[in-house]
Order: C-alpha cells, then structure tokens, then sequence
C-alpha cells in the first residue's frame, strides 16, 4: 500500500486487476490485501472482512474527495528521483 494516500486509488484498482487476471474468489480478496496495509490501515479495517467494505472504508478513512485530488494534481512536481514519463503517468493517474 502506497505511502502517499493520492495513490490509494490506483493501488486499489491494480490489485482489483490483479484479482480478474489471476481469478482470485471474492471471498480471498480481504485476506489477500491485510499484509499489504499501511499500520494506520490495518488499525482502523481490523474488524472489516468483506473486500468491498474494506476498499470503501479505506478511501473514506483517507478523505479522498474529489476536491483533494484536484489539489494534489494542481500542486505536482516532479520527483527528483522521477523520470518525466514517470511524473506524466502519475499525473494521468491523478486526473
């Protein structure tokens, strides 16, 4: 799970991809995602076992409102340690 809570989202939807490709039943989804979490993560879903739930809660929790997002694309910079495709793809995930 990404450090920098404007990630969350494309973390989640590259493990929803991850789940279709490799067919993973719905009921491994949670299980499958707990060793992955952020602490704070893992403190506030440590009663959630529904994947859906869980996802839903997370993103909650984080406050990602549409308004968050269209600040953290209006402030991006890029990364030192950043290529220029690097910094336009998490620009395009972003937006």
């Amino acid at each position: 799970m990404p450090s920098d809570t404007s990630e969350i989202p494309q973390f989640f939807e590259n493990l929803e991809a991850m789940f279709r490709l490799f067919e993973v039943p719905e009921d491994l989804h949670a299980k499958l995602l707990l060793p992955f979490l952020s602490d704070k993560a893992k403190y506030v879903i440590s009663r959630l076992c529904e994947y859906g739930a869980l996802r839903d809660f997370i993103l909650a929790e984080f406050k990602l409102t549409p308004r968050e997002y269209k600040t953290r694309f209006d402030s991006a910079a890029k990364r030192n340690d950043e290529t220029f495709t690097l910094f336009a793809a998490r620009l395009r995930s972003s937006l």
